[in-house]
């Protein structure tokens, strides 16, 4: 959450978890000015809550009349504070890691990568809730989630008529998550959780 400067750099070290997974400690910045009205819901922004005080990159997520609107990506509330044009600094556009720059995209694509990111957190939350998500040193390894959850075990499949044809279709509770058309011989898995399952544990062919 906090920015310590870079003084060789027109950059800022990232530190903290409050932008995590979106950045990581010791991320160098890259950070442009930017007019106050030209920010947008979505865009990620640097700014100081208060005079004096240390800076702090987090996530606009509404824009209201007397100012911006922020949260960081792994925060559950937003910011008590709104950011004004007197507070703040600038926008992220990219951020180097390991030697590498990648661009930090802001606007309607930050707003779907934060969904994307409240998303996996909501669910990984309800499997651990449920008790069939162990924080173990699978995980941390690296070894695929799918052999860590049993999401065969939670998902079920059902045989429906859309249109013309029969699909399976893929479901975790009420929410599905994929489809087999009958003319289609693929799963066609929600691309966000398709790494989370093992698809050598679904139904191969449709039988009527």
């Amino acid at each position: 959450m906090v920015m310590n400067p870079n003084p060789s750099k027109t950059t800022k070290y990232y530190t903290g978890n409050s932008m995590k997974p979106t950045f990581r400690p010791l991320d160098d910045l890259v950070i442009e000015s930017r007019e106050f009205q030209d920010i947008k819901t979505g865009d990620i922004i640097v700014f100081n809550p208060s005079k004096g005080s240390q800076s702090i990159v987090h996530r606009v997520i509404e824009i209201k009349g007397a100012g911006l609107v922020t949260q960081g990506d792994n925060n559950v509330n937003a910011d008590n504070q709104l950011v004004t044009s007197e507070n703040l600094i600038g926008k992220v556009v990219a951020y180097e890691r390991n030697g590498k720059r990648k661009p930090v995209t802001g606007g309607q694509i930050g707003n779907s990568k934060l969904a994307v990111i409240r998303s996996r957190r909501k669910l990984l939350n309800q499997l651990l809730k449920s008790g069939l998500l162990q924080k173990t040193k699978h995980l941390i390894v690296g070894i695929p989630l799918y052999y860590a959850v049993p999401f065969h075990k939670i998902t079920h499949t059902l045989l429906l008529k859309v249109g013309d044809e029969y699909q399976l279709q893929l479901f975790i509770g009420k929410l599905k998550i994929g489809k087999f058309p009958d003319k289609n011989q693929n799963w066609q898995i929600n691309r966000f959780l398709r790494p989370f399952i093992n698809i050598s544990k679904l139904p191969e062919a449709i039988n009527r």
